[in-house]
């Protein structure tokens, strides 16, 4: 057991001088790959600075080249604009004899406009007579409307005489209420009487009745009872008189009553029929004084047309007299700018001078600057071709960059390795001086050390494939530099080309500067001249665009007075239409009224006879009635008295009251017999 484990305590110290011995080695690689990372990062920096110079130089000479394009054209521009001012002045000439062409179709279109004028004057008096002539059948209708609101109050009058007539008749009729009252009390109180009367009778009849019975007893007392009941029967016959003269009089009280109830409802119905023809004939007339009203309207609006259109025509003669006056100075402000056109044409020909010389001038400018266009394009496309390489620099040395960040991150990894490394052999040394100091008791501990020496060999067989991995490694790292190494010397190669490049492309600019300042100087000169020239242009110009304004100004004030002047001619032909429009209208209203007083005068006359068939009936009513019910009633008495006696037999008694009847009527016959009672109680209608 001891020779074993100091066997195992051999084999540590082995497997730990060898890990030492890698450590050593890692130390050195690592140090190695700094100074190598150290390398690569100052020659990415100087790189870097060198890009940045780069492009501080390919700024400025694209600036530089932006600057001499910006002047090329400006002078190309000031070359058309001399060009332009050349054909301005041709087209100058132009318009002013369009000008001319065109102030004598002005001029032309005044005549026209003057003739117009005197045309509208001509309409404007037959308008004016068209107006008299409805002024005059304006006064017509007014003394027509007049009539008819004379004939609309006398309608009126006749309205309210027949109200009045109607509350007179209401008056009446309350007061035959009234009295119909009255006679009903009257009638209660005679039928009151009747009943008393009838019980007297039928005691006087039961008396009788007794006395017939006992008659050969009261035989003694017969010729002092006969003159009694002669007497009696007397006044029986007085009293039944009596009663059917006061049921006579209640019949016919009744009847009239009835008759009056009949006749009021009558008149009423005439009365609401009056009243709806008095509120349709108000309506008409209402109908009638609107429609006046309306025309009355049209009149005014007719006459205040009128009035406008003289507005309008002399506000149409005061513009035509303006126009003519702003033509005239239109004429002399035209022949000012002949003069001035004159002399502009004379400073034309002396800059035409002086813009040959610029256009000499400016060819020259034109083909150097074509000269500074071609080196300045070759400029550009080799400038583009440094970019493009500047750009896979600054792509490789990003990547180059990325991998030294790499590159550290893996040494950090190492480096703990390191220190895990150094850890686990303090802490194994530890061990073996712990071993070294117990061996005495290991006999007793074997059983632990077994443990330990197991997990001891499982470390170190992870840390021998920590080993091999971090061999595997550096193995390709140092493959890695190496190749970045070459690239490395392969930009320097480029970036000492491209120097050598830049400092001739330097060389020419140099001489494009040059150059171009010439050319600045020329330039300079001649865009004062060029300066003036244009300010002179401008000006007549502007002079050209207030012209033209102005001519515009003059058209559309004659097209203004054109369409004025058809919208007047529209409006006449409308006064016209509604001229002949009124004129039918008021035949129509004279037809309506016409035929209104034709109507009127047909119900005054329905109301004449009216009104006399009610005075005729309200007479026959107050009289006729009466008079032959009561001689009816007489008549009927003296036949129901001779029957009564005797001296008549029924045939004769039947064929005297058909006489009756056939001269009074049958229903004055009913009304005189109404509620009689005969001598044996049985009621006349029995008969």
């Amino acid at each position: 057991m001891g020779e074993e484990l100091w066997e195992a305590l051999v084999r540590g110290d082995e497997k730990r001088g060898e890990r030492e011995v890698d450590i050593s080695q890692l130390t050195k690689e690592l140090e190695k790959l700094k100074r190598e990372n150290s390398e690569l990062l100052s020659e990415i920096d100087r790189l870097n600075e060198r890009l940045n110079e780069e492009i501080l130089e390919k700024r400025s000479l694209s600036e530089e080249r932006d600057k001499l394009s910006r002047r090329i054209k400006d002078l190309e521009r000031a070359i058309e604009e001399a060009s332009s001012s050349i054909k301005q002045k041709e087209e100058l000439e132009n318009y002013i004899d369009e000008l001319k062409s065109k102030l004598s179709s002005i001029e032309r279109e005044n005549v026209e406009l003057r003739r117009k004028n005197n045309d509208l004057s001509s309409e404007l008096s037959k308008i004016k007579s068209e107006l008299e002539s409805k002024d005059k059948e304006i006064e017509r209708l007014t003394r027509e409307i007049k009539q008819i609101r004379e004939r609309y109050n006398e309608v009126n009058r006749k309205v309210v005489a027949l109200k009045s007539r109607e509350s007179e008749l209401i008056e009446k009729l309350n007061e035959k209420n009234e009295s119909l009252k009255e006679k009903d009390e009257e009638l209660s109180r005679m039928r009151n009487k009747i009943v008393e009367l009838r019980e007297r009778t039928s005691k006087l009849e039961d008396e009788l009745n007794n006395k017939d019975e006992v008659v050969n007893r009261l035989r003694e007392n017969f010729n002092s009872s006969i003159g009694k009941l002669k007497e009696l029967a007397k006044r029986n016959l007085e009293m039944k008189y009596k009663v059917s003269e006061l049921e006579e009089k209640v019949s016919e009280l009744e009847e009239e009553r009835n008759k009056t109830l009949q006749e009021k409802e009558s008149l009423l119905e005439e009365t609401r029929k009056l009243e709806d023809e008095i509120s349709t004939l108000e309506e008409e007339l209402k109908r009638l004084s609107k429609e006046r009203n309306d025309l009355k309207e049209k009149i005014s609006e007719l006459e205040s047309e009128k009035e406008r259109l003289n507005r309008e025509l002399i506000s149409k003669n005061e513009t035509i007299s303006k126009l003519s006056s702003t033509i005239h100075e239109k004429d002399s402000r035209i022949n000012e700018l002949e003069e001035m056109l004159r002399n502009a044409e004379q400073k034309i020909k002396e800059a035409e001078q002086s813009s040959n010389e610029l256009i000499s001038e400016i060819n020259r400018l034109k083909s150097e600057l074509a000269d500074a266009n071609r080196e300045n394009e070759s400029l550009r496309v080799e400038i583009l071709d440094k970019e493009d390489e500047i750009k896979n620099l600054k792509r490789e040395i990003e990547f180059l960059g990325k991998r030294v960040d790499e590159l550290e991150r893996e040494k950090g990894g190492l480096l703990e390795k390191i220190e895990r490394y150094k850890r686990e052999l303090e802490r194994e040394f530890l061990e073996k001086e712990g071993l070294t100091a117990e061996i005495n008791s290991l006999e007793e501990k074997v059983s632990e050390l077994k443990r330990t020496l197991e997990e001891t060999q499982y470390e170190l067989k992870e840390m021998e494939m920590e080993l091999s991995k971090t061999k595997r490694e550096k193995d390709e790292m140092r493959k890695q530099m190496l190749m970045k190494e070459e690239k490395v010397k392969e930009v320097n190669s480029e970036i000492n080309l491209l120097r050598l490049k830049m400092s001739e492309k330097d060389r020419e600019i140099d001489e494009l500067k040059e150059k171009v300042s010439k050319l600045k100087v020329d330039l300079g000169r001649k865009e004062g001249e060029m300066k003036a020239i244009l300010e002179e242009l401008k000006r007549k110009e502007n002079r050209i665009l207030d012209l033209e304004r102005e001519r515009e100004k003059v058209i559309l004030e004659r097209e203004e007075l054109l369409s004025k002047l058809s919208e007047l001619d529209e409006r006449n032909k409308e006064l016209e239409l509604e001229q002949k429009k009124l004129l039918s209208r008021i035949k129509e209203l004279s037809r309506e009224i016409e035929e209104k007083e034709e109507e009127l005068s047909r119900k005054n006359k329905e109301i004449y006879f009216l009104r006399e068939e009610l005075s005729k009936r309200l007479r026959e009513e107050s009289k006729e009635p009466e008079e032959l019910v009561t001689e009816a009633k007489l008549e009927i008495y003296r036949l129901l008295a001779l029957k009564n006696k005797g001296m008549m037999s029924r045939i004769e008694f039947s064929r005297e009251m058909k006489r009756i009847e056939e001269k009074y009527g049958r229903g004055v016959v009913l009304e005189a017999g109404r509620g009689l009672v005969l001598f044996d109680g049985s009621e006349w209608r029995a008969i």
